[in-house]
């Protein structure tokens, strides 16, 4: 079993090869997923609504832009 990570894209295959593939899907193992999960702390539900400016306050550290050439 995996986890689904990335999904072809129908349009572009009948595109650039002149055939409609379906249901092609990329996935991680789940044996590969379980240790990183296991290792992931629990989140403990919140007691206030956050409004988006206090989410963004308190997450922005955490935002990096990475732009690639």
């Amino acid at each position: 079993m995996g986890v689904v990570t990335k999904t072809l894209s129908s349009a572009a295959m009948l595109k650039y090869k002149g055939q409609l593939l379906q249901n092609v899907n990329y996935a991680v193992k789940s044996a590969y997923l379980a240790p990183l999960l296991a290792d992931v702390p629990t989140v403990q539900p919140a007691t206030a609504i956050q409004t988006n400016a206090d989410w963004a306050a308190e997450y922005e550290d955490s935002v990096v832009l990475i732009i690639a050439r």
